[in-house]
């Protein structure tokens, strides 16, 4: 291995050692169906280290590493989806909790989120991972206005579906 194919696997090495839990929950927020989290997350970081020899900083590595989640969440789920209608009579109608002895009132607001639409979704995984308004303003590509009054918007559908929920 040369020195510079060195310095790319430290550096990726380094991102998922620093941001490998929050895209992976990114991963779980985006993917229309739990069980196949893993391997969103697998393709993700295949995607990152395609594409790290290509990143000039222009951005925060964040950002960028939410721009590659985001994209190959979209297109992992397009083709899951053209796949779905063979395993149809197996998708559960909830989402599985992830924990045994998570509070059902986390469980519920997970499942409340999951249920929302996908850039609602994804607003609130970035809400959930804290994240300033900026900082998802720059990621999303929205204005920071944008930003306060989707959130608040989104934050109204989960007051409803949780509402709905517990009548």
């Amino acid at each position: 291995m040369n020195a510079k194919d060195q310095t790319y696997k430290d550096q990726f090495e380094q991102i998922v050692r620093t941001h490998g839990d929050r895209v992976y929950r990114l991963c779980s927020s985006m993917i229309y169906r739990r069980a196949y989290t893993d391997d969103l997350y697998q393709e993700v970081l295949v995607n990152i280290w395609r594409g790290l020899k290509g990143f000039k900083g222009k951005s925060q590595l964040f950002s960028w590493l939410y721009r590659i989640t985001l994209n190959t969440a979209i297109t992992f789920n397009k083709r899951e989806q053209r796949h779905q209608h063979l395993e149809e009579s197996s998708i559960p109608t909830q989402v599985q909790q992830v924990n045994e002895n998570e509070d059902p009132r986390i469980a519920q607001l997970h499942q409340a989120i999951h249920d929302l639409p996908e850039p609602d979704r994804t607003l609130m995984s970035l809400v959930l991972e804290d994240f300033s308004y900026k900082e998802i303003a720059e990621i999303l590509d929205w204005s920071v206005s944008n930003v306060g009054a989707r959130i608040h918007r989104t934050k109204a559908k989960l007051n409803r579906l949780l509402n709905k929920e517990q009548v």
